[in-house]
């Protein structure tokens, strides 16, 4: 049973009520997730109620004999009146997206160059060919309001370095903007979009995208077109001084799927930089659609 705060003291369950059945609720122990679905959602009223009703009020959160999650607080948000309740059950783990190994050198003959927005002129060759039968074209800009985030969008590639025993690659990211993987997805292609940015280096452009939560709005331009994407899930996964096997297994989230979704990266907490921040969106429309 979990409860908290839906209009004060850091609203942390203020969009509880937005949840619905299917929905997924991810609960750490460390680093270790358990993974639970939303099954009923239940508003009774308990001001000014009888003490019997209140008192049936009260089962919700007390012992079962099945395994469940409850989350609990009032409603609505200007009055109090009553209690939302929300039951969600155990399930297995999501599928992981397709593997990807970050860890091998890709074949290329030389590293790609970092780009600086100050150097705006972006080479053509850093982006995927683009056909005016296709309307495809790169991302300009990526925008969140909720944070305050509204940057432009370079084109960037894997930059080989040099590990301790054999050659790795990581990602080449730009100063001052977000950049787009250029071996990711494009808005309306389907499949992973991937932008990852600096949090406390390089103008900290995604120093807050730890503070995005499911519901908020992420919205990427390719020109002046806008593609809205909503949060639906955010990781904190350990990177450093982990074993190669687990920071494979955390890449994989910036590999490529079939789900169409948005995926941003950073590193965390600020001052540490032990973890890596991953915030998973998918499109307005698709999310309607469900």
């Amino acid at each position: 049973v979990f409860s908290g705060h839906h209009n004060i003291k850091g609203k942390v369950f203020r969009y509880l009520d937005r949840l619905g059945r299917g929905d997924r609720i991810t609960v750490y122990q460390g680093d270790r997730p358990t993974y639970y679905a939303v099954t009923d959602k239940v508003i009774v009223r308990e001001r000014g109620e009888l003490a019997s009703v209140r008192r049936e009020n009260v089962k919700w959160i007390g012992p079962a004999d099945e395994e469940r999650l409850t989350l609990v607080t009032c409603w609505p948000y200007e009055t109090n009146t009553h209690r939302l309740i929300v039951v969600a059950k155990p399930v297995p783990p999501p599928a992981p997206p397709v593997e990807v190994d970050p860890l091998l050198v890709e074949n290329r003959t030389s590293a790609p160059q970092a780009v600086s927005v100050k150097d705006f002129a972006i080479p053509a060759a850093i982006f995927p060919t683009v056909s005016s039968s296709s309307g495809i074209l790169p991302i300009t800009r990526v925008e969140a309001k909720s944070i305050n985030l509204d940057t432009p969008v370079v084109g960037m590639g894997w930059l080989a370095v040099t590990g301790d025993i054999v050659p790795v690659k990581d990602w080449a990211l730009p100063d001052n903007a977000a950049g787009w993987h250029k071996d990711s997805s494009l808005p309306g292609q389907g499949g992973n979009i991937v932008l990852s940015g600096h949090h406390n280096t390089g103008g900290e452009i995604f120093r807050y995208i730890v503070d995005l939560n499911r519901g908020d709005s992420v919205t990427v331009y390719t020109g002046d077109q806008p593609y809205r994407y909503i949060v639906v899930d955010k990781l904190i996964l350990k990177d450093k001084d982990e074993p190669v096997a687990v920071r494979r297994e955390s890449a994989r989230w910036l590999g490529p799927t079939t789900e169409d979704r948005l995926t941003l990266a950073t590193g965390w907490p600020y001052t540490g930089n032990t973890h890596k921040v991953i915030v998973i969106a998918r499109p307005e429309g698709e999310l309607r659609a469900d």
